[in-house]
């Protein structure tokens, strides 16, 4: 419940769920109605593990059977994917996923112990989740990747994979010709290979400073045990990574955006791994935005022509409105020109920006400000009226600049801060 909250404290709004049991559906629920805080779930998929010492408890199976009844059930549910965890037999991947194929469902996950990406693919992989993963499919089949192992080996081995190996580039053509997404929740490891214990991961030295001190410890942990003399070895491992990332843009293979860690404020350093190995700011900003939503099956153009549908409807009648009921008659050019404009702008900016209620407040301060200010003015204080006008131009101009730079959310939310204020006063601790 708890990552709800972070979620939007770090901006992000919707998310896909990529390992959840058959609760995620109700905890979505709660979201959508208010009841607790969260971000909007768009993909729910259900975790199905396999027996063993290391079985992801939320939804263990023992046999292929239950497995293909879980299926069923997550569908029933309505959820649109199942993700497959490290103790799947490697014999029961491609029925579970030739099961949910058939009912209309993706597969993603893990790579199962004792089997390579590779052949994760043949069985109809749609998703892997974890560069990590990956690189595992150019060391060995027999690494038991329900241990610590997944990341030790690939810290110790990762730096020296060729990317321009005949085996590499097979990797990546069989990627391509089944259109597998990546998932690389490269961040991760970023605090794994390249922290320093003692000293701040710089996963998370942006903003350490912010967490409290009982969450901010394990962050000077300095990730995973790194022996003597293989520090830099780590790093180059990490590096490597990197450049996959980059590299896999440049191929055309699909990369999703994701974490697996600190809710929200991981996905931003996500994105500026991404830009550090070389993918352009802006192409970033697609793969977490336009690209995303492709993903789940929104079209970019449909819903940005709904949304100018949509705007240009209530834009028409309130239009209409103003002429025909506010003014009675009038040329446009007179009744609506660029002093009306900009007054519109002002209200938004001064009452803040994304606010209804902000809307509302800026206009009646743009209304009632040139009243007060004649009254006391030019009423009570004998000035001219040309220059209590020219006043009011300096106010509104001195509250723009201030409200842009200061507070982009304007009396709304100053409105907002009193309010709490005065909620806690007098105690305020």
């Amino acid at each position: 419940r708890f990552r709800g909250a972070l979620h939007l404290a770090g901006g992000v709004t919707s998310v896909r769920d990529l390992a959840n049991n058959k609760q995620l559906k109700k905890l979505s629920n709660r979201f959508n109605n208010n009841k607790i805080i969260g971000p909007r779930i768009v993909t729910f998929s259900g975790i199905i593990d396999g027996p063993g010492p290391f079985a992801n408890q939320r939804n263990v199976v023992n046999n292929l059977e239950e497995g293909l009844r879980e299926i069923q059930e997550y569908k029933k549910l309505g959820y649109q994917q199942i993700k497959l965890y490290s103790s799947i037999k490697p014999e029961w991947v491609r029925p579970l996923i030739e099961e949910a194929h058939n009912i209309g469902m993706k597969v993603s996950g893990h790579i199962p112990a004792y089997m390579t990406a590779s052949k994760a693919i043949e069985s109809g992989y749609d998703e892997i989740q974890h560069m990590n993963m990956l690189f595992l499919n150019f060391l060995s089949d027999t690494i038991d990747t329900r241990t610590p192992l997944r990341f030790t080996m690939v810290a110790k081995h990762g730096s020296n994979l060729d990317l321009k190996s005949v085996e590499y580039l097979d990797f990546i053509e069989l990627l391509k010709s089944n259109e597998t997404l990546i998932d690389p929740t490269v961040s991760i490891f970023e605090n794994m290979f390249v922290s320093k214990k003692g000293e701040p991961s710089p996963t998370f030295k942006k903003i350490i400073n912010r967490l409290p001190l009982i969450n901010q410890r394990k962050y000077y942990s300095g990730g995973l045990p790194k022996p003597r003399g293989q520090e830099e070895n780590y790093i180059k491992s990490f590096d490597k990574m990197l450049d996959v990332i980059f590299d896999l843009y440049q191929k055309g293979i699909g990369i999703v955006p994701g974490t697996d860690g600190l809710p929200g404020f991981l996905f931003h350093r996500e994105l500026e791994l991404y830009e550090k190995s070389g993918i352009p700011s802006a192409e970033v900003l697609k793969l977490a935005t336009i690209k995303a939503a492709e993903i789940i099956g929104v079209n970019p153009l449909t819903a940005k022509l709904s949304a100018f549908a949509v705007s240009s409807f209530f834009v028409g009648i309130s239009g209409s409105l103003f002429f025909s009921v506010y003014l009675g008659a009038a040329e446009v050019t007179e009744a609506f020109g660029i002093s009306v404009s900009f007054s519109v702008l002002f209200m938004i900016i001064i009452g803040g920006l994304g606010s209804i209620f902000g809307s509302f407040i800026g206009a009646a301060f743009m209304v009632l400000m040139p009243v007060l200010l004649k009254n006391v003015l030019v009423g009570a204080m004998g000035w001219p009226t040309d220059l209590a006008a020219h006043f009011e131009y300096i106010i509104v101009g001195g509250l723009i600049l201030i409200f842009l730079i200061i507070e982009p959310h304007g009396l709304a939310q100053m409105a907002r801060v009193l309010k709490e204020k005065l909620r806690l006063w007098p105690f305020p601790h």
